[in-house]
């Protein structure tokens, strides 16, 4: 089971590759959404896979960017995302993106609603390969 969850990410990070050659602001949005639709579908494999290996998940932090979505995937029941307000800009020579984006969130668990709001700020980082450019989180600063 584990072997075919595996197998289900890296078909989704292969077409998130494919389908975001070129237009490197594209490539961003479609690392952003590709994060919404794992949440929305509790895909863990999928989720890890926008990570880059050097992700900095929290100062201090005992848990993995794994671990942590573990754990709130199998606490919530259900988990809605729908980001707005998107501002993507470019550092670096284009090697880093920092995406800020405004957000509301639903989560359910043990039968009730609650809803959240806010804004978050990431640092994704530019990836090349065979397949062409993706950007993967580098950084979650909050905001």
């Amino acid at each position: 089971m584990r072997a075919r969850l595996r197998g289900a990410g890296a078909v989704a990070v292969l077409a998130l590759l494919l389908s975001s050659c070129g237009d490197p602001t594209a490539a961003v949005e479609k690392t952003l959404d590709a994060r919404e639709k794992a949440m929305r579908e509790k895909d863990l494999d999928a989720y890890v896979a926008l990570f880059h290996p050097d992700y900095v998940y929290k100062e201090d932090a005992t848990e993995t960017v794994r671990q942590n979505a573990e754990r709130r995937f199998a606490f919530y029941k259900t988990i809605m995302m729908r980001t707005h307000n998107r501002r993507i800009t470019f550092e670096h020579d284009g090697r880093i993106a920092r995406v800020v984006q405004e957000f509301e969130m639903a989560v359910t668990h043990a039968g009730e609603t609650k809803r959240f709001s806010g804004t978050e700020h990431f640092l994704l980082k530019r990836e090349s390969g065979i397949f062409g450019t993706t950007f993967l989180f580098v950084e979650g600063l909050g905001v």
